[in-house]
């Protein structure tokens, strides 16, 4: 859910707004709660500088943000329990004319991987019909050899919102397809 999050906060954190008459709504936290598991719930505290996202910190993970201009070009999660500030993972967006394309990433830093012993990217495309589409690749730590994953994603945006996703997966020898969709009201809401 975290990383969805940052996946959508991130796709739209590219696009420009013509109407800078609208006020943004930042929020400072966000509270997660789980009524059957409250061991789970959890609250986020977010900071900015002016209207720009510099870090989201939850009671274990702090992520902090990076720009060039008005797009996030990286963001970094530390694991901050127990004292500690190790990273966790880090993702870097590439962008073509001012759309997010590319997003690498690499996570499990240890001695034996300073790099990340999990690594990947994902490549967005724009289609004629307005939908884009999300390809995953695995990166071998030791070899840095690419390999295209059996899984694919296809968003559909209207107004800016996300309508539709719908997943591939056809790894395994199976297909599956899994589509989701979301609704939306007429109030302003950060995400």
């Amino acid at each position: 859910m975290y990383f969805f999050g940052a996946l959508i906060l991130t796709i739209t954190s590219c696009s420009s707004n013509d109407n800078d008459s609208e006020t943004a709504i930042l929020p400072k936290t966000i509270k997660f709660s789980k009524p059957n598991d409250p061991s789970e719930n959890t609250t986020s505290t977010i900071t900015y500088n002016g209207n720009k996202l510099v870090s989201v910190t939850d009671a274990e993970n702090r992520t902090d943000f990076a720009y060039e201009g008005n797009v996030i070009v990286k963001a970094v999660t530390y694991d901050i329990t127990a004292g500690k500030s190790d990273k966790k993972e880090e993702k870097s967006f590439l962008y073509t004319n001012g759309k997010l394309t590319s997003t690498l990433y690499a996570r499990n830093f240890t001695s034996q991987y300073p790099f990340g012993q999990y690594k990947g990217r994902f490549v967005y495309s724009y289609n004629a019909d307005g939908t884009v589409t999300k390809e995953s690749y695995s990166i071998n730590a030791q070899t840095s050899i690419e390999s295209k994953n059996d899984y694919l994603e296809v968003y559909t945006f209207e107004n800016g919102n996300l309508i539709k996703l719908v997943a591939t997966d056809t790894g395994s020898g199976l297909s599956s397809v899994r589509a989701s969709l979301y609704e939306y009201d007429s109030k302003n809401n950060p995400f």
